[in-house]
């Protein structure tokens, strides 16, 4: 994507929410390509089917590729509007996860 704005990220955090991807369309390839810097994934599964359905926890290496990946948010991508935003880690949790790493 070209002339897409940054994100203020006045707080330096590099971990991001995106949701409303394409699951039959986009896979780790493509996703790395439409947010270059990511350096963990999350894959978000439902908890019935174990299934992939469009929603994933970044990290991203660091606080400037953030913000170049929640400027996205809004942008159409493999037939979706993406929905983009900042994750601070919760406290209770162990972020990055294991076998995360890209």
């Amino acid at each position: 994507p070209t002339k897409i704005k940054s994100a203020p990220n006045p707080d330096g955090i590099t971990r991001v929410f995106i949701k409303n991807l394409n699951a039959k369309e986009v896979d780790q390839p493509q996703l790395l390509a439409l947010f270059p810097g990511i350096t963990h994934i999350e894959w978000i599964m439902d908890r019935k089917t174990q299934q992939w359905y469009g929603s994933v926890f970044v990290e991203m290496a660091s606080k400037e590729d953030a913000s170049r990946a929640v400027g996205l948010n809004k942008y159409k991508a493999y037939g979706r509007n993406l929905h983009v935003a900042f994750s601070p880690p919760d406290p209770k949790s162990i972020w990055p996860p294991p076998n995360s790493k890209i």
